[in-house]
């Protein structure tokens, strides 16, 4: 074994040190949402209504959050964020710079849509949310049938990381809302 690798926790043979997932048992590696994903089918699931009222919610709170009153100007930052769903323009890539930028959009009917920067189209529907964090911890079928998990964190200011998961890719994207 050299600098470069390490072994895999799971059946002790040699990897690369900065693998996601083992090619020899197919485990995956290094991912904050990883670790959850094999238990999120095992667990209670809630109904699809719930996770539709709850970003409903969150997205209304966020909307009125980020909005700035003024006394001299008419605030239309609420009526704006029911004229577009919110928005994120992706501009990294598993730590590295997007040369053309991605778009991920919570659309109205509270399904995800990904827009890649060659102009390919990922959809998701959410089937199954566990946890109390209203925008993780979310597994959503995408249109090849996969199941996906999702997840959206706040970083700082309107900066975000949108982590998506299946059995075939980790993505893991920074960039912000618009």
């Amino acid at each position: 074994m050299n600098e470069n690798t390490k072994k895999c926790p799971f059946c002790t043979e040699e990897i690369k040190k900065d693998a996601i997932k083992c090619r020899h048992c197919g485990e995956f590696i290094k991912s904050e949402i990883s670790k959850n994903f094999n238990t999120l089918k095992k667990k209670k699931t809630i109904p699809i209504i719930w996770i539709i009222v709850v970003l409903t919610i969150v997205g209304f709170l966020y909307s009125i959050g980020n909005s700035k009153s003024d006394s001299s100007k008419k605030d239309t930052s609420i009526e704006k964020s029911y004229q577009n769903p919110p928005m994120f323009v992706l501009t990294e890539l598993n730590g590295r710079e997007l040369e053309e930028y991605a778009y991920f959009t919570i659309k109205f009917d509270n399904t995800f849509e990904l827009k890649t920067g060659d102009g390919a189209i990922f959809n998701y529907i959410p089937t199954q949310h566990v946890g109390s964090d209203s925008l993780c911890n979310i597994v959503a079928t995408d249109d090849r049938g996969r199941n996906t998990a999702i997840c959206i964190k706040k970083l700082s200011g309107n900066n975000a990381m949108i982590m998506l998961e299946n059995n075939e890719m980790i993505s893991n994207f920074k960039g912000f809302r618009k």
